[in-house]
């Protein structure tokens, strides 16, 4: 019977362990590609400053999207505010194998709390129209959340781009939540028409220890902090390839040095 469960459990492990996919950014597959593409990275959570968190009696909670859908800006009418786009499109993943482990090279990746773009041309920019995150609702009890992004707001505050040849670190940003008489979800600075703000004071003043593990690890709790703490795990979850050394290299511009360690060729 013991040997039964044993074997049991053995399967189940190598089941999932084979069906696990790791994502992972595409790398330049051109010396063309290589000239002009970056890559675009932010972190990025939900405020609702109603909501108890669940850490603490203080109001205040804090939500990790799970997924995010983007667009290209094809052409902005700034006088109506309305926007033209064009479809993100993930064009041709890369599934590689690699023992029991599967590794997808997309042109985006959600490295929770951080979220990548590769962009193939500093001219293009590209903004969120859609994100999902779930919230409690109580005790074992979660709710899921689907929002549509005012398109020309969101490419107004939070326009995504990259310098050629570079890991741009663009912030860590912060939707804030309220529930309107309308029947909107998110604030809008009437003022200024911002409703994406900068995250790391809200971070700061709610203290909550599993949040700032997932945005700060062990840095300092500062914008610097954030990204170096993105380029570890970066580095970690792509392993290998142009990218990976580009991340070394940035790090090495903030004066954190890797050990070293062999070099090696990936797709």
């Amino acid at each position: 019977m013991i040997f039964l469960r044993t074997t049991t459990l053995f399967v189940l492990v190598f089941l999932v362990s084979t069906c696990i996919t790791y994502p992972r950014i595409k790398n330049p597959e051109s010396a063309l590609e290589t000239k002009n593409q970056g890559i675009a990275v932010f972190g990025l959570f939900v405020y609702d400053p109603e909501e108890k968190s669940i850490e603490s009696s203080q109001k205040g909670a804090i939500y990790i999207p799970d997924q995010l859908e983007y667009f290209v800006v094809s052409k902005v009418n700034n006088k109506d505010k309305t926007v033209s786009m064009g479809e993100f499109v993930n064009r041709n993943p890369l599934v590689i194998k690699k023992g029991l482990k599967r590794f997808k090279y997309t042109n985006s990746v959600n490295l929770a709390p951080w979220f990548l773009v590769r962009t193939y041309n500093p001219e293009i920019k590209y903004a969120l129209r859609r994100l999902t995150y779930r919230e409690s609702c109580g005790r074992n009890c979660g709710r899921e959340n689907d929002f549509q992004i005012p398109p020309y707001f969101s490419q107004k505050n939070l326009p995504i781009s990259s310098p050629a040849r570079k890991i741009h670190f663009m912030g860590l940003f912060m939707l804030n939540k309220i529930i309107l008489k309308d029947g909107g979800f998110f604030r809008i600075n009437e003022e200024s028409g911002y409703f994406i703000e900068d995250g790391i004071p809200v971070l700061a003043k709610q203290n909550n220890r599993s949040m700032n593990k997932h945005f700060f690890g062990e840095e300092e709790q500062t914008l610097k902090g954030a990204e170096i703490h993105f380029l570890k795990k970066f580095i970690k979850n792509q392993e290998e390839g142009h990218w990976a050394e580009a991340a070394k290299t940035r790090l090495k511009a903030l004066g954190v040095t890797l050990p070293e360690s062999g070099a090696k060729k990936s797709p």
